[in-house]
Parts: C-alpha cells; structure tokens; sequence
C-alpha cells in the first residue's frame, strides 16, 4: 500500500501581507441619524457616497428610504431647478453634475435634456437623428 502524496498549496506573495478589511462603521448608525447627516449634503455629495461601498449604494437608490434625502439635496443647491418627473433623483444628480459623456466617457459639458444625457459634438452627431418631416401624397 502507497501513502498519499501532500499536496502542496501555493500562497500569493501578497496574501501574507494584507491588511484586514475595516467594515464601515457609519452605515451601523441608526437611520434617522444618517438621514440627519445626509440632508445637508448635496446631490453630488450623495453620488459620491453612492459609488463608494455597496451599503451606501443600497441605502442611497432605495427610492422609499431616500428619497426624501435626494430631494432635501437638490434644495440645498441654489437655483437648481427640481428633478423631472421622467427621472430618478439619482439619475438628475448624474446627469446634472458628472460633466462626463455619456457615449465615449470624455469631459463633456453639454446635456442633452430630451435624451437624458451628457453628449459631446462628436456622440452628438452619432447618437443623434433629427425627426424628419413626413410629406403626405
């Protein structure tokens, strides 16, 4: 009868070195709390806080947990008109203050209001068909 071979496992060379990963700590508050701190934020503030961990992206395009927060946003920045109706608060804060375009992800500071995007002149002419006159015989 034979003995098993051990089987030998391979380590990364930076496994060794890894630092724990912190859980964040302010999504634990409670949630009046963080509502609170949220309401003086701006709409781009909260984008930002949506795009950094997946707590705070879950909690910030909840429509019925933040809603209220988006729009209290929206009435913190001064002559910002309200959000349509045909978008998302989330989607308004995009479309308003990430000044990149929507087709090729350049720096772009046209939007496009009928489309709901941020098009540079090169996407424009891609993107974009003008409505054609229908003659009638």
């Amino acid at each position: 009868m034979s003995t098993p071979k051990k089987r030998i496992t391979r380590r990364s060379h930076n496994s060794t070195h890894q630092k724990p990963v912190e859980k964040n700590r302010f999504l634990d508050l409670p949630f009046d709390v963080i509502t609170e701190v949220f309401e003086y934020l701006e709409p781009v503030d909260l984008l930002h806080l949506a795009r950094t961990t997946k707590g705070s992206r879950t909690f910030l395009l909840d429509r019925y947990r933040s809603g209220h927060v988006w729009k209290t946003a929206v009435s913190n920045v001064p002559g910002l008109p309200p959000c349509p109706g045909h978008l998302s608060q989330p989607a308004y804060a995009h479309l308003t203050f990430d000044p990149v375009c929507h087709g090729c992800f350049k720096s772009c500071d046209t939007i496009e209001w009928e489309l709901r995007m941020r098009c540079c002149p090169g996407c424009h002419s891609k993107l974009y068909v003008p409505p054609t006159l229908s003659t009638s015989s």
